[in-house]
């Protein structure tokens, strides 16, 4: 009897590991989780700067997808990698093109929101509406 149980206990075995491995394959890459979700998907528009309206018909957006941020900052395209953990995204290797506006007006807000984009930020995701925060100040995107 007992050569009977053994292949079935190295087939449950193996069939556990197997879920294991799918499990931890569709929760996606280290520290992705449902909030990543909601963030992911969706061209996020620039609306404010700590409160304050940005320029009207400003470029100034961001797009979150699969571990990497792309958009504008008003004047230049930015890019770079991102990770979420619970409600904390943390920005890394962001990268900028390197062009000037003959407004200074786009000039500084580009300016005060790459101050914000780095290194950990909170986030909160309510609707097509996005905050990001951190210690220089907060930015609030629409979908």
């Amino acid at each position: 009897m007992q050569n009977n149980a053994r292949p079935w206990s190295i087939f449950i075995v193996a069939l556990v590991v197997v879920i294991a491995v799918v499990g931890l394959w569709l929760l996606g890459p280290w520290g992705s989780n449902a909030a990543a979700a909601g963030l992911e998907g969706k061209t996020w528009r620039l609306v404010s700067i700590n409160g304050q309206p940005v320029i009207p018909n400003s470029q100034a957006m961001v797009k979150f997808e699969g571990g990497k941020l792309s958009g504008n900052s008003s004047v230049n395209s930015i890019g770079g990698s991102y990770q979420v953990r619970g409600t904390t995204l943390t920005l890394s290797d962001l990268a900028s093109t390197l062009m000037a506006s003959a407004d200074p007006a786009l000039n500084q807000q580009e300016t005060a929101m790459l101050g914000i984009l780095q290194g950990q930020l909170s986030f909160t995701v309510n609707g097509n509406q996005l905050e990001l925060a951190s210690a220089q100040g907060k930015l609030t995107f629409s979908a």
